[in-house]
């Protein structure tokens, strides 16, 4: 799980189009990791001209400075569940023609898309059954003691915990949890969320 640790995920929003964009116009999903910031995948991690469309080269010294998730290097379905308890880890989403966008500021319900940068990044590509990746649309609003994500994480993962699959678990959090963490909850992935166990 992990814990919360902040708005790494920088936004600006172009005052002629009013459409977000990573620096200058590149969109990618950022995150705040102990030792430095991570970028799901830099186009430096890819044999020149075999980048994925969509992962374009990050402007000034992001490709130098910047870790990339995509150089972890899980294979392809070794992950099932993975969660990232950080601010706008799950705003973006890959369409089927390659590009990289932002999610709909609405309620989705269980499943926001097949794929996100950060699920492809992490080996969970091409809509396999039974992976599935969470993550946050916005900033977390501070609740005192804790963030609103982490308050729905806590009950999500206590049903985890006693042996409930993720579907179970997920429906416990919406009911239970601040409804501003139920709107900015994204999950990515397709297939039997029932069959999704910690054990």
């Amino acid at each position: 799980m992990g814990e919360s640790i902040g708005p790494w995920f920088h936004l600006w929003v172009d005052p002629k189009t009013g459409e977000y964009y990573f620096g200058e116009d590149i969109f990618r999903t950022e995150i705040g990791l102990s030792n430095g910031k991570a970028v799901s995948a830099k186009y430096s991690n890819f044999p020149t001209g075999s980048a994925p469309p969509w992962c374009e080269h990050l402007r000034g010294t992001l490709e130098r400075t910047r870790y990339s998730i995509y150089n972890l290097g899980f294979p392809p379905e070794q992950l099932k569940f993975v969660q990232f308890d950080c601010c706008f880890s799950g705003r973006l989403r890959l369409t089927s023609n390659d590009k990289l966008v932002e999610s709909p500021e609405t309620i989705y319900g269980m499943l926001a898309g097949p794929e996100s940068d950060m699920s492809w990044a992490l080996g969970m590509t091409g809509g396999i059954d039974g992976q599935f990746y969470q993550g946050w649309w916005k900033e977390a609003a501070v609740k005192p003691g804790m963030s609103i994500y982490e308050v729905f994480s806590v009950l999500e993962w206590t049903e985890l915990k006693e042996g409930e699959n993720l579907y179970q678990a997920l429906q416990h959090a919406f009911g239970e949890a601040p409804l501003e963490a139920v709107k900015d909850f994204r999950m990515y992935g397709m297939g039997d969320i029932t069959a999704v166990k910690i054990e």
